[in-house]
């Protein structure tokens, strides 16, 4: 039968010396740094406990700050199996009133600055990755004995809740808060996270036990929350919670937890962590294709140097071998014939365009359409092309004027036929309709059509 010893993570009123029949006090170190408090260990109704103050005895320490991985940590190093933990709560729901209690067992989590792993990569720390599995968070057993002992006090409880875990210190905004209930959240704190993951990631059973203080801010015609009225609600109630502890601390003892503690061990034995390879005096080598078709041979040691700290006792993960290629770092030296090719090649000049009268026309045709308005652009874009185009063909010649025709289509009151062919007959034009030309001035026969098209595109207004 495994020992069971249970630290207790509490804010106020849960310093209480009354608490434990025997105490000592002493201070713990870890690869992590100092947890919240010293440590004090005693015994409730015969059972080995140690109690931690999460925000430190006086309340000093904001949510951001907490060092959540040592707090954990230190439990460990004191042979802790079980961790019960009491957590001030806003209510997201309207049957959640404040002094309620709620069990915790699902998160959400909306932290953003906080270390959620022992796994960090840093030096003097757990070797490797750990992919934690996070289903089912919370120990089911221990919630459960939570929730009797609530009802068998006679305590309003809520057996099931999801928290959602905010960064604070700051409380949600109104419209935040109203988004976390169509969430489906139930209650809202800025502690859960990530101490219940870092509890899961050292084996340990994990239970939380949230009290309501109040409605946080989604709540019409209700004050919204406020530090004073927070802690005035849990102080009021933390004899309740102690009460609820006491008792579960008891029910926890009676039973063998040998199986179940295995059981969450190997939920993580299942995800083992990547070790990290030892030092290596291995070369391997890399060709790199370069310019040419020809290839360079550049050899690279890869070396990989860590320091590993074993994990606290019963802990739940060891070094085995890895499921997978070893990692490795590597510095590269690149070849310096490599170097000068890209450099010459970055130092060629680019090649000047000059400008010819062609480039100037077309700059001074494309000013004068971005004056235009819609209508008069697309019609006079459509000369333009078809000027271009009898240029190509070689038809143009210095007969050719711009006439008006008469207006069939009221969408678009003028239409032109442009270039009509010379005829030897002058063309007669009906009096009903108005007569405006514009007569070109008389061009050599021995111009080219380019420079045709040009004279003619000229005097287009």
């Amino acid at each position: 039968m495994t020992p069971v010893k249970i630290g207790i993570i509490g804010g106020s009123g849960l310093n209480n010396p009354d608490l434990f029949e025997v105490t000592s006090e002493s201070p713990q170190d870890t690869p992590y740094g100092p947890p919240s408090d010293i440590l004090r260990e005693g015994l409730i109704g015969g059972v080995p406990c140690v109690l931690l103050a999460r925000h430190g005895r006086k309340h000093t320490i904001m949510p951001t700050k907490v060092n959540y991985r040592a707090n954990l940590w230190a439990l460990k190093e004191r042979g802790c199996t079980h961790v019960l933990v009491s957590t001030a709560c806003g209510s997201l729901q309207e049957n959640i009133h404040p002094g309620d209690f709620v069990i915790l067992d699902q998160f959400i989590d909306r932290t953003t600055k906080r270390s959620q792993t022992f796994y960090d990569g840093e030096e003097g720390h757990p070797p490797g990755i750990l992919h934690l599995p996070m289903g089912t968070p919370f120990c089911s057993d221990t919630t459960t004995h939570l929730k009797e002992c609530c009802e068998a006090l006679g305590y309003t409880v809520h057996p099931t809740g999801t928290v959602v875990t905010i960064e604070g210190p700051r409380f949600s905004s109104k419209a935040e808060s109203r988004m976390f209930r169509q969430w489906g959240a139930d209650v809202i704190n800025m502690t859960t996270v990530p101490e219940v993951v870092l509890a899961r990631e050292l084996g340990m059973c994990y239970a939380a036990i949230a009290m309501a203080t109040d409605y946080d801010s989604w709540r019409e015609g209700h004050e919204a929350v406020t530090v004073e009225a927070v802690m005035a609600t849990f102080r009021s109630n933390a004899e309740k919670a102690i009460n609820v502890l006491k008792m579960a601390v008891a029910k926890i003892a009676a039973e063998d937890w040998s199986q179940r503690i295995s059981a969450l061990k190997n939920s993580c034995h299942d995800v083992e962590p990547v070790p990290v390879s030892s030092p290596s005096s291995d070369v391997n080598e890399l060709e790199v294709a370069t310019e040419g078709n020809s290839m360079l041979d550049i050899s690279y040691p890869l070396h990989v140097s860590r320091s590993s700290t074993p994990l606290p006792t019963n802990s739940t993960t060891t070094n085995v071998a890895p499921s997978r290629p070893t990692q490795k770092k590597c510095r590269t030296a690149m070849s310096d014939d490599v170097l000068m090719t890209i450099n010459e090649h970055f130092k060629k000049p680019r090649e000047q365009k000059i400008e010819d009268k062609h480039d100037v026309f077309g700059k001074n045709v494309a000013h004068k359409l971005r004056g235009l308005d819609n209508l008069q652009r697309i019609m006079a874009e459509k000369i333009i092309n078809d000027a271009l185009f009898e240029a190509e063909m070689g038809n143009l010649t210095h007969h050719h004027k711009l006439l008006p025709v008469p207006v069939t289509n009221t969408q678009f009151p003028i239409q032109h036929n442009v270039f009509p062919q010379p005829s030897a007959t002058p063309r007669t034009v009906p009096h009903t309709m108005p007569h405006t030309s514009l007569h070109l001035p008389s061009l050599s026969s021995t111009m080219d059509p380019l420079a045709q098209a040009i004279s003619v595109l000229n005097e287009i207004p």
